[in-house]
């Protein structure tokens, strides 16, 4: 099958549960906790469907080790290069999103203002749920107006827990 491209995914253990994470052209796609193997697999499909995926953890081994290293707290970064296909609106927001620096939040009604969006809170929310590769963006850092942490597609316990690692403290809602 001359011209087709091999994409890579795992379902790998972490510190903060089973993360399924996906790789096609030297670049991270998917990292996710709280998701079942198929629906991510049909994410895959239908955002690229010219890649054959193939069960395999071993070209993701440097990215675990890395991510890996994030949540014990060993490193400040969690900085792949990326494979992404948003809508333009979502790449607006997550380039932001990549921009907040680690152990810092700013709030929903904030990053769509930075997006030049002020009214378009819900569609930076929904933007930031959409997100595909948690902690490489890093949407745990868009916290509630309150100061309270809001919604996170990865779980509520999840976000707190990153946002812990990164010396924030969350209230409780």
């Amino acid at each position: 099958m001359e011209g087709i491209k091999t994409g890579f995914f795992a379902r790998i253990e972490t510190r903060l549960g089973k993360v399924f994470m996906a790789s096609v052209s030297g670049g991270l796609c998917v990292l996710r906790w709280n998701d079942d193997r198929r629906r991510t697999r049909g994410y895959l499909e239908r955002v690229f469907p010219e890649i054959a995926w193939e069960e395999d953890e071993r070209p993701l081994r440097e990215w675990r080790r890395q991510l890996d290293a994030f949540l014990k707290g060993a490193s400040k970064k969690f900085d792949p290069p990326l494979v992404l296909r948003p809508t333009p609106f979502q790449g607006k927001i997550w380039r932001l999103l990549r921009q907040i620096p680690y152990g810092q939040t700013i709030s929903y009604r904030e990053l769509a203002a930075r997006a030049g969006c002020p009214k378009s809170v819900r569609a930076a929310a929904n933007a930031c749920g959409q997100n595909p590769v948690a902690v490489a963006i890093p949407c745990h850092r868009v916290v509630r107006g309150n100061g309270t942490p809001g919604g996170f597609s990865s779980g509520l316990q999840r976000k707190q827990a990153l946002l812990e690692l990164e010396d924030m403290e969350p209230r409780k809602n």
